[in-house]
């Protein structure tokens, strides 16, 4: 009996380093599975133990991942042995006084736990170790190296096995390590490399843009309706020169008897032939070229593709109805990713403009941004459909406001101090008393 306890000890311990190795393979999987190359050299350069090693894992990365399945298999082979073995020794639990436990329980009762483990430890392993993996990799590394060694021999049989089935077959081997990772993950690296200075917020919001580019709609980025820029169809070529530098714009779009009844649009280079002509009598018709009219929901990544295959610059939005909603140009896409471009066409005072008149008072555009005045001036409007501070006025009363008309939001009173065409051209801005106390308490309590 007593060589029977004996036994029972030692499949007992040689249970427990199988489960150990199992932990430690599931571990080493995951850590090569998840781990960056760039991130691995950039510990390597702060000197880190076996980030050496960690890279050259890497290189062999799918070599690594078939050995880590393999010794994974033979860990969970032996388990599954030593389970079997226990109704054997069931003899040496009657003679610890366990006479009522039956040989099939003691099966059952092993698998369960050997199978609960094998959970228990997969789910562990993936919380603890998959956030931070290349330094996981470093600390396993030594030891998957030992093992890789021992693997060789017997890893090129199995290779070269499998290579001569998939060939058989006409299939390719399969990848182990998977390198593509979701946008999901790269938008959050890119979140925490700004977080952590190592690269630029102008950089950050340029590569996010990217992401962002092929989900966005074209009436997100279009100019709208109101705010076009068109001339009739019948009007004379002097006096198209005349809005041509007026307007500062390099294209107009040409109507017939009203805005949606899109004609075409004209170059502000096709002038040039007239340079010096009398242009009062001559007609725009025949500069007109053929409009590309395009739906409000259409996306700006395939309308982008789509500008540059018919080499155009410019395309007319249509509604649901089929009237036009606006118009977009490719370098309103191209702002999308890039932010705002200005170039040597562009009037200066095209940009909303914000003037500070008094304490806690502001004279400003009515196309000044709303996330510009919550970020800069410490203003807290809520954002919504609308992007300017006009939009936010229509959107709070519902209709054109009078000029002087005035209204109060979370503290601040906001008065129209200009209208034209029913656009709101400037506001003024007014912090009450009380806000400003508190803004300039909590400044102090931060100094």
């Amino acid at each position: 009996m007593e060589s029977d306890s004996t036994s029972l000890i030692w499949i007992g311990l040689l249970a427990l380093l199988l489960i150990g190795l199992y932990i430690f393979f599931v571990i080493s999987t995951i850590a090569i599975s998840r781990s960056s190359t760039a991130v691995i050299e950039k510990i390597k350069k702060k000197k880190s133990p076996f980030s050496r090693l960690s890279n050259e894992i890497l290189d062999q990365a799918d070599s690594y991942l078939v050995m880590c399945s393999f010794y994974i298999w033979i860990c969970v082979l032996l388990l599954g042995y030593i389970v079997a073995q226990l109704p054997y020794l069931s003899g040496t639990f009657v003679s610890w006084g366990y006479k009522g436990i039956p040989s099939l329980a003691l099966s059952l009762v092993g698998l369960l736990a050997v199978g609960l483990s094998v959970f228990v430890v997969l789910q562990v392993a993936k919380a603890l170790f998959s956030h931070r993996p290349e330094r996981t990799l470093c600390y396993v590394s030594p030891l998957l190296k030992l093992f890789f060694w021992l693997y060789i021999p017997l890893g090129k049989v199995i290779s070269q096995g499998a290579g001569a089935i998939y060939r058989s077959f006409g299939l390719r081997p399969p990848v182990e390590k998977e390198t593509a990772i979701s946008a999901e993950e790269i938008s959050e690296i890119i979140e925490h490399s700004e977080e952590a200075g190592e690269i630029e917020e102008d950089e950050a919001d340029m590569i996010q843009g990217v992401f962002a580019f092929s989900d966005t709609l074209v009436e997100e980025v279009m100019t709208p309706r109101k705010d076009i820029v068109a001339i009739k169809v019948t009007d004379s070529i002097e006096h198209l020169k005349e809005l041509f530098i007026d307007s500062g714009f390099s294209r107009l779009v040409v109507y017939g008897e009203n805005l949606d009844d899109i004609r075409g649009v004209v170059y502000a280079k096709d002038l040039i032939h007239y340079v010096g002509q009398e242009l009062r009598s001559a007609s725009i018709d025949h500069l007109v070229r053929l409009p590309y009219f395009v739906p409000v929901t259409m996306k700006i990544g395939d309308l982008l593709q789509e500008m540059k295959r018919r080499a155009v610059h410019l395309a007319v939005v249509l509604d649901a109805h089929g009237g036009v909603d606006g118009i977009v140009t490719i370098e309103d896409l191209l702002e999308e990713i890039v932010g705002e471009i200005s170039d040597e066409f562009d009037v200066n005072g095209d940009t909303p403009e914000i003037e500070m008149i008094g304490a806690g008072e502001y004279l400003v555009d009515g196309s000044y941004s709303i996330y510009d005045l919550n970020e800069d001036y410490g203003f807290d409007f809520p954002e919504g459909e609308y992007h300017t501070i006009a939009g936010f006025i229509l959107n709070e009363l519902g209709k054109i406001p009078l000029l002087n008309e005035e209204i109060s939001f979370n503290g601040v009173s906001i008065r129209v101090e200009g209208v034209e065409n029913n656009r709101i051209l400037k506001v003024r801005l007014l912090k009450r008393a009380k806000k400003i106390e508190s803004e300039s308490a909590s400044t102090e309590s931060k100094e």
